[in-house]
Protein backbone atom coordinates (compact mmCIF):
# COMPACT_ATOMS: atom_id res chain seq x y z
CA UNK A 1 0.00 0.00 0.00
CA UNK A 2 2.71 2.49 1.01
CA UNK A 3 5.96 1.68 -0.80
CA UNK A 4 8.04 4.58 0.48
CA UNK A 5 7.74 7.98 2.12
CA UNK A 6 9.72 11.17 1.47
CA UNK A 7 9.73 14.15 3.76
CA UNK A 8 11.45 16.18 6.44
CA UNK A 9 12.43 14.56 9.73
CA UNK A 10 10.57 16.48 12.45
CA UNK A 11 11.77 14.48 15.45
CA UNK A 12 13.94 11.46 16.22
CA UNK A 13 13.30 9.32 19.28
CA UNK A 14 14.19 5.78 20.32
CA UNK A 15 13.33 3.62 17.28
CA UNK A 16 10.65 6.12 16.15
CA UNK A 17 10.88 9.08 13.84
CA UNK A 18 8.28 11.64 12.80
CA UNK A 19 8.36 12.55 9.10
CA UNK A 20 6.39 15.44 7.64
CA UNK A 21 5.27 14.71 4.09
CA UNK A 22 3.07 17.49 2.78
CA UNK A 23 0.72 18.51 5.59
CA UNK A 24 0.79 15.09 7.28
CA UNK A 25 3.17 13.83 9.96
CA UNK A 26 3.89 10.10 9.80
CA UNK A 27 5.14 8.27 12.89
CA UNK A 28 7.50 5.56 11.64
CA UNK A 29 9.07 2.70 13.61
CA UNK A 30 12.68 2.11 12.51
CA UNK A 31 15.72 0.00 13.35
CA UNK A 32 18.84 1.49 14.95
CA UNK A 33 20.53 1.33 11.53
CA UNK A 34 17.83 3.47 9.89
CA UNK A 35 17.63 5.76 12.93
CA UNK A 36 21.31 6.69 12.41
CA UNK A 37 20.51 7.74 8.82
CA UNK A 38 17.74 10.15 9.89
CA UNK A 39 18.76 13.61 11.01
CA UNK A 40 16.27 16.03 12.52
CA UNK A 41 15.51 18.88 10.12
CA UNK A 42 16.80 17.05 7.04
CA UNK A 43 14.90 15.42 4.19
CA UNK A 44 14.83 11.63 4.07
CA UNK A 45 13.31 8.79 2.08
CA UNK A 46 12.30 5.53 3.73
CA UNK A 47 10.97 2.33 2.20
CA UNK A 48 7.91 1.36 4.22
CA UNK A 49 5.78 -1.53 5.41
CA UNK A 50 2.32 -0.93 6.89
CA UNK A 51 1.23 -3.44 9.53
CA UNK A 52 -2.55 -3.65 9.85
CA UNK A 53 -3.94 -5.15 13.07
CA UNK A 54 -7.25 -5.03 14.90
CA UNK A 55 -5.83 -2.68 17.52
CA UNK A 56 -4.26 -0.25 15.05
CA UNK A 57 -1.85 0.50 12.22
CA UNK A 58 1.94 0.66 12.52
CA UNK A 59 4.22 2.05 9.83
CA UNK A 60 7.73 0.61 9.64
CA UNK A 61 10.50 2.39 7.73
CA UNK A 62 13.81 1.25 6.25
CA UNK A 63 16.82 3.18 4.96
CA UNK A 64 17.14 0.90 1.92
CA UNK A 65 15.34 -1.87 0.09
CA UNK A 66 17.77 -4.52 1.36
CA UNK A 67 16.80 -3.88 4.98
CA UNK A 68 13.10 -3.88 4.06
CA UNK A 69 13.37 -7.13 2.11
CA UNK A 70 15.18 -8.80 5.01
CA UNK A 71 12.50 -7.51 7.41
CA UNK A 72 9.78 -9.06 5.20
CA UNK A 73 11.66 -12.36 5.15
CA UNK A 74 12.06 -12.30 8.94
CA UNK A 75 8.34 -11.74 9.59
CA UNK A 76 7.55 -14.67 7.29
CA UNK A 77 9.24 -16.94 9.85
CA UNK A 78 6.84 -18.59 12.27
CA UNK A 79 6.94 -16.82 15.65
CA UNK A 80 8.69 -13.66 14.41
CA UNK A 81 6.55 -10.53 14.51
CA UNK A 82 7.31 -7.02 13.30
CA UNK A 83 8.77 -5.80 16.61
CA UNK A 84 11.02 -8.84 16.91
CA UNK A 85 12.19 -8.46 13.29
CA UNK A 86 13.00 -4.79 13.96
CA UNK A 87 14.92 -5.81 17.07
CA UNK A 88 16.98 -8.28 15.00
CA UNK A 89 17.76 -5.55 12.43
CA UNK A 90 18.74 -3.17 15.25
CA UNK A 91 21.22 -5.67 16.65
CA UNK A 92 22.70 -7.05 13.41
CA UNK A 93 23.71 -5.23 10.24
CA UNK A 94 22.17 -6.51 7.01
CA UNK A 95 25.56 -7.95 6.06
CA UNK A 96 26.03 -9.78 9.38
CA UNK A 97 22.46 -11.07 9.34
CA UNK A 98 22.75 -12.42 5.80
CA UNK A 99 26.05 -14.03 6.73
CA UNK A 100 24.58 -15.59 9.91
CA UNK A 101 21.63 -17.05 7.99
CA UNK A 102 23.77 -18.39 5.13
CA UNK A 103 26.39 -19.94 7.42
CA UNK A 104 23.94 -21.15 10.10
CA UNK A 105 25.45 -18.92 12.80
CA UNK A 106 22.76 -19.58 15.43
CA UNK A 107 24.94 -18.04 18.16
CA UNK A 108 24.81 -14.57 16.59
CA UNK A 109 21.05 -14.72 16.06
CA UNK A 110 20.34 -16.00 19.57
CA UNK A 111 22.39 -13.11 21.01
CA UNK A 112 19.48 -10.80 20.10
CA UNK A 113 17.25 -10.13 23.12
CA UNK A 114 14.06 -12.19 22.90
CA UNK A 115 15.43 -14.74 20.44
CA UNK A 116 16.26 -18.13 21.90
CA UNK A 117 18.25 -20.92 20.32
CA UNK A 118 15.17 -22.64 18.85
CA UNK A 119 13.90 -19.43 17.23
CA UNK A 120 17.38 -18.71 15.85
CA UNK A 121 17.51 -22.23 14.39
CA UNK A 122 14.07 -21.69 12.83
CA UNK A 123 15.24 -18.43 11.21
CA UNK A 124 18.23 -20.23 9.67
CA UNK A 125 16.14 -23.22 8.58
CA UNK A 126 13.34 -21.18 6.98
CA UNK A 127 15.45 -18.43 5.39
CA UNK A 128 18.67 -20.14 4.31
CA UNK A 129 17.21 -20.98 0.88
CA UNK A 130 15.43 -17.62 0.55
CA UNK A 131 18.33 -15.21 1.02
CA UNK A 132 21.07 -14.50 -1.49
CA UNK A 133 24.51 -15.53 -0.20
CA UNK A 134 26.79 -12.79 1.09
CA UNK A 135 28.98 -11.36 -1.67
CA UNK A 136 27.79 -9.41 -4.70
CA UNK A 137 24.44 -8.47 -3.12
CA UNK A 138 26.08 -7.13 0.03
CA UNK A 139 28.55 -5.12 -2.06
CA UNK A 140 25.65 -3.63 -4.04
CA UNK A 141 23.89 -2.82 -0.76
CA UNK A 142 26.99 -1.03 0.56
CA UNK A 143 27.20 1.05 -2.60
CA UNK A 144 23.54 2.01 -2.30
CA UNK A 145 24.01 3.11 1.33
CA UNK A 146 26.38 5.82 0.16
CA UNK A 147 23.69 7.77 -1.74
CA UNK A 148 22.36 10.76 0.22
CA UNK A 149 18.80 12.12 -0.24
CA UNK A 150 19.78 14.54 -3.04
CA UNK A 151 21.51 11.73 -4.94
CA UNK A 152 18.58 9.36 -4.36
CA UNK A 153 16.21 12.02 -5.75
CA UNK A 154 18.43 12.34 -8.82
CA UNK A 155 18.49 8.55 -9.35
CA UNK A 156 14.69 8.35 -9.00
CA UNK A 157 14.16 11.15 -11.52
CA UNK A 158 16.55 9.58 -14.04
CA UNK A 159 14.73 6.25 -13.70
CA UNK A 160 11.40 8.03 -14.26
CA UNK A 161 12.90 9.35 -17.54
CA UNK A 162 13.36 5.77 -18.72
CA UNK A 163 17.01 5.29 -17.76
CA UNK A 164 17.85 1.85 -16.30
CA UNK A 165 18.50 1.81 -12.53
CA UNK A 166 22.15 0.70 -12.78
CA UNK A 167 22.84 3.28 -15.48
CA UNK A 168 21.11 6.01 -13.44
CA UNK A 169 23.16 5.13 -10.34
CA UNK A 170 26.41 5.13 -12.32
CA UNK A 171 25.61 8.54 -13.86
CA UNK A 172 24.84 9.99 -10.43
CA UNK A 173 28.08 8.56 -8.98
CA UNK A 174 29.99 10.12 -11.89
CA UNK A 175 28.31 13.50 -11.21
CA UNK A 176 29.18 13.29 -7.49
CA UNK A 177 32.79 12.42 -8.37
CA UNK A 178 32.80 15.61 -10.47
CA UNK A 179 31.96 17.57 -7.30
CA UNK A 180 28.20 18.13 -7.73
CA UNK A 181 25.84 17.82 -4.76
CA UNK A 182 22.48 19.42 -5.66
CA UNK A 183 19.90 17.10 -7.30
CA UNK A 184 19.24 19.54 -10.17
CA UNK A 185 22.94 19.89 -11.00
CA UNK A 186 23.49 16.14 -10.73
CA UNK A 187 20.62 15.45 -13.16
CA UNK A 188 21.87 18.01 -15.72
CA UNK A 189 25.36 16.52 -15.56
CA UNK A 190 24.02 12.94 -15.72
CA UNK A 191 21.97 13.69 -18.83
CA UNK A 192 24.91 15.34 -20.63
CA UNK A 193 27.60 12.90 -19.55
CA UNK A 194 26.36 9.33 -19.91
CA UNK A 195 28.96 6.86 -18.76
Amino acid sequence: MLGFICGNVVSVEENTILIQSGDIGFEVSVSDFTLQKCVEGQKTQLFTYLQVREDGLTLYGFADKYEKNLFLKLISVSGIGCKMALSVLSNCSVTDLLSAICTGNVKLLSSVKGIGKKTAERIVLELREKVVPVGDTVEIARQEYSFNSEENDAVALLISMGIAKNDAENRVKHAVEAGLSEAGDIIKFALKNAR
